[in-house]
């Protein structure tokens, strides 16, 4: 949030799709950021980086957040229809 906090303050007609992974607090942060600026996140797309299988984690971290507005995915391929044009 600290880094793509002030990003976002500085563009603020832009809006952003937030690309991370599961390994860290990417989902957490990016979900964070999305209740804080709800038009200004297009899209969030987090990499399942190591095949966690924890049911219902990101229908809980992204529970503020529209199911059309993220998506857990494990090759990039599969984000390549998300991606706003």
């Amino acid at each position: 949030i600290k880094t793509i906090e002030p990003v976002m303050k500085k563009f603020p007609d832009a809006r952003f799709v937030l690309i991370g992974d599961s390994g860290e607090m990417d989902p957490e942060a990016y979900a964070e950021l999305a209740s804080r600026y709800p038009d200004r996140v297009a899209k969030i797309l987090i990499r399942n980086a190591y095949n966690e299988d924890e049911p219902g984690r990101y229908a809980k971290i992204f529970s503020g957040v529209p199911r059309d507005r993220w998506r857990v995915f494990k090759n990039s391929a599969e984000i390549r229809p998300d991606l706003p044009r």
